[in-house]
């Protein structure tokens, strides 16, 4: 069914009510396979819900993304092995957000450390409204840092936040609560830490 739906440009949202059973890994699977979003909700704003989600305009369907590393790197909490992921999308709108979690595996710690660039490769395949192929390929180079500090202090803390949040909810959605639960500890104090690091910056410039 979300195969049928996502080749089709059709969104499948879900929302429930708070404190009710939906069999939330079942059809939370049909709203991520077309793009679409998971709320639970409290009654007294299922309206404004609503009204939030029929306002989603998809730009694109049939949506694949790849995303390739180096051989030395690996995709965190992901099925595919290998330095090469890819994800049926679907469909997306404006505001669709996409997040990849990666690590260089240990055997290549000490060899990694001692290249000054790192290489990613990101392609975009999909269908426009009117039906239209398209293909987007996007190729960088990152800079390699061994200081934590210098890392925390270029962390984007939005990207983190969303990506935290939908990796919760896919581990959750795959009945894995215990590492939803854990995963998403670990990324708050993350972003607690660097929060209270760029505060105290801010009061040590004033």
């Amino acid at each position: 069914l979300g195969e049928k739906a996502s080749l089709a440009g059709v969104i499948v949202s879900v929302l429930t009510i708070e404190g009710t059973e939906c069999r939330l890994a079942e059809i939370g699977s049909l709203a991520d396979r077309t793009g679409g979003k998971v709320n639970i909700v409290n009654p007294s704003n299922l309206a404004t819900e609503i009204q939030s989600t029929l306002e989603d305009d998809v730009i694109a369907t049939d949506v694949t993304v790849t995303f390739v590393v180096t051989e030395q790197m690996y995709f965190g909490y992901e099925e595919q092995t290998g330095n090469k992921l890819v994800k049926n999308i679907g469909n997306v709108t404006k505001d669709t957000e996409v997040t990849f979690e990666f690590g260089i595996k240990e055997s290549h710690i000490d060899t990694l450390q001692e290249q000054a660039k790192l290489p990613f490769q990101l392609q975009v395949h999909f269908r426009t409204r009117d039906n239209r192929r398209g293909c987007r390929i996007i190729s960088q180079e990152k800079h390699i840092a061994s200081n934590i500090c210098l890392v925390e202090d270029s962390v984007n803390i939005t990207v983190l936040g969303i990506h935290a949040a939908q990796l919760s909810a896919r581990l959750t959605m795959q009945g894995r609560v215990k590492e939803a639960c854990r995963e998403m500890q670990a990324q708050k104090e993350l972003i607690q830490r660097i929060v209270e690091k760029n505060q105290e910056q801010e009061i040590g410039r004033a």
